[in-house]
């Protein structure tokens, strides 16, 4: 198991000094952590009522009681998955297993920007989803003096944890890491803020696995329709491994068989897990090819393969034997890849695997 990044930043050689005296970067780095806890964990309750009060604006903005009854949907309400302490938890250890390599890439001042970035990327969200990666200081803003060891770093620290989604202001630009210096000066020494933010933007892209799913409430169907799916597939996602070795990204999916009778809620429309997953380790494929441009010569992660493997209340039922493909760069960059074309074992004599099949396949059982 990866050593915790945390871990690291309690050796007693972490400290650095101003006018003779020693100051330990994980005093600093506690300080910010028992700040940040209470909000941590108001973020996704925030969020839910926030996107409460936006459908409430546009009922009252509304003119004729029929666009009123449509409008106001509590199916369009997000129910967002966990952004409190777990998945900050979950962040850490992320980064940990991208960092478990034999030579330490950061240093410790380094150490501690990246987990100061860590635990307040997501706080924006207590405002709603939209472009919540610029409104980190709306959040914090009375507690500014809790972040970093001067202003120079607490800028930097607020930089990264801003770039780690969304797109440039203004923009549908999502190359957003690029707005940073490959390196600057924080008291004498110099840091590496797009690795830093590298390794922050695809932890947490990472990180989405079952902890931040509500399974009892998915279960019973009480979810909102326009959020099933995200918990769905958080559900699913059982393991995550960083194997170095073998330069990959494996993802363990455990899949429930009544998560693919059916389609599941996704904002304004509906649909099959099996292509939601799908979808989202493209987009995981492309977020590793970005990344993957601000950590080497540091990292080399290559692949991602993903493991899908089915099962039934009833242990003696199969249900689909495992699903297994690789995600990696192949040929001439073409961006309008499908995920069938990338991972021809997708098709099983050309039926691509996709949604309806896994539909028909339970419905035959």
């Amino acid at each position: 198991m990866a050593k915790s990044i945390e871990t690291i930043l309690e050796d007693p050689e972490a400290y650095f000094e101003i006018s003779a005296r020693k100051i330990k970067y994980f005093s600093l780095y506690e300080g910010l952590k028992n700040f940040l806890m209470p909000k941590h964990e108001e973020t996704t309750k925030g969020a839910i009522l926030e996107s409460i009060k936006s459908q409430i604006e546009k009922l009252k903005a509304s003119q004729q009681d029929s666009e009123k009854k449509e409008i106001f949907n509590l199916e369009k309400i997000l129910w967002l998955n966990d952004h409190g302490p777990r998945h900050i938890d979950t962040v850490i250890k992320r980064a940990s297993q991208l960092l478990d390599v034999p030579k330490q890439l950061l240093t410790y001042r380094e150490i501690f920007c990246l987990l100061s970035a860590i635990q307040l990327h997501d706080l924006g969200n207590f405002y709603g989803r939209f472009g919540h990666e610029q409104r980190i200081m709306d959040i914090v803003a009375e507690g500014k003096l809790n972040i970093g060891s001067d202003h120079v770093e607490r800028k930097y620290i607020l930089n990264i944890a801003q770039v780690h989604g969304g797109k440039i202001p203004g923009t549908d630009n999502r190359d957003t890491i690029s707005q940073l210096k490959n390196e600057a000066p924080v008291l004498d020494e110099m840091i590496k803020l797009r690795l830093i933010a590298a390794i922050l933007r695809f932890a947490d892209e990472i990180a989405d696995d079952r902890l931040r799913a509500d399974v009892e409430l998915l279960r019973e169907k009480k979810l909102p329709k326009s959020s099933e799916v995200y918990h769905a597939y958080s559900a699913c996602l059982n393991s995550v491994i960083v194997n170095h070795e073998k330069e990959t990204i494996e993802l363990h999916f455990d899949i429930d068989k009544d998560y693919i009778k059916e389609k599941f809620g996704k904002d304004d429309d509906e649909v099959f897990l099996i292509e939601e997953i799908y979808n989202r380790v493209m987009k995981m494929h492309n977020e590793r090819i970005y990344c993957a441009r601000f950590w080497k010569p540091y990292l080399n992660l290559e692949n991602i393969l993903v493991i899908m493997n089915f099962y039934s209340d009833d242990i003696h039922e199969e249900v689909h034997s495992e699903i297994t493909f690789t995600l990696s760069e192949k040929g001439y960059p073409n961006n309008n890849s499908s995920i069938y074309d990338m991972c021809p074992e997708l098709k099983k004599e050309g039926i691509k695997l996709d949604g309806k099949y896994f539909q028909k396949i339970i419905k035959k059982t």
